[in-house]
């Protein structure tokens, strides 16, 4: 499954889920829908059609099923267009098909996938995408330091640490977005750093890689999630960094 068009708030966006039929036989038309689709909330469902097949659109449900037969090695197209919800800036949203099959042929759909994301490592990686916005504008705030772990709790490489940004430094509760500097010091070990929407899917780019007892500096715009942020650091090995996080704007 794959995503394209406008990827912002108040956008239309389109999905493209490909089907194909790699066994070595026919796949029949089974009871029960070969696929199905439920939407995430921040989208919602305005159309679906299929290149073969018939598919059911759900509007009140925010779903899309497809039902349909498919020879060896053939494929389908379902394609599903949907609206990015208002309020969406800053959140993942993760869309994935499930799939129901015959693996045994005797008729029933007995067993099930996921849909995967190809342009992201592995094989059943929901199809993500974070909506922009071009309604944001701009204000500075006196250059402040929201976050220094030294003298406290460093960052390790276990879960994600969560960092109110909101109500320090001046930035207000309705910021979406802030400009700032990050600073790792004395990394114990390789590794990168991730910041990211608070609850958010952790990006698969880093903000900031470093190596041992580097003092290493990246300037940032971060997306907020409710006032807060996420960072995650990872590491070859196990080890620690102290990180800096200083701000001289935000967006709203």
């Amino acid at each position: 499954m794959t995503v394209a068009g406008q990827t912002r708030e108040g956008g239309t966006v389109t999905y493209t889920l490909t089907v194909t039929n790699v066994g070595a036989g026919p796949h029949p038309d089974n009871p029960g829908d070969e696929v199905s689709d439920l939407l995430p909330a921040g989208l919602t469902l305005l159309s679906a059609t299929a290149g073969s097949g018939a598919v059911t659109v759900d509007l009140p449900g925010n779903r899309v099923a497809w039902n349909g037969a498919l020879d060896p090695g053939a494929s389908v197209a379902i394609t599903i267009q949907a609206q990015v919800a208002a309020g969406t800036f800053g959140t993942a949203l993760a869309n994935q098909a499930t799939l129901a099959f015959d693996a045994d042929g005797d008729g029933t759909n007995e067993s099930a996938g996921t849909s995967d994301d190809p342009g992201r490592p592995g094989k059943a990686d929901a199809t993500t995408f974070s909506p922009a916005t071009s309604t944001l504008a701009f204000y500075t705030v006196t250059p402040c330091r929201v976050l220094d772990t030294r003298g406290g709790t460093p960052l390790s490489g276990s879960a994600p640490r969560t960092l109110t940004i909101a109500g320090a430094c001046g930035i207000p509760a309705g910021a979406r977005a802030i400009s700032g500097n990050l600073t790792v010091v004395g990394p114990t070990a390789p590794g990168f750093l991730i910041v990211y929407p608070s609850g958010g899917a952790t990006p698969f780019t880093s903000t900031l890689n470093f190596a041992p007892g580097q003092v290493r500096t990246n300037n940032a715009i971060l997306a907020l999630s409710g006032g807060k942020l996420d960072a995650r650091a990872g590491f070859s090995a196990g080890g620690q960094i102290d990180l800096l996080l200083d701000v001289v704007g935000y967006y709203q």
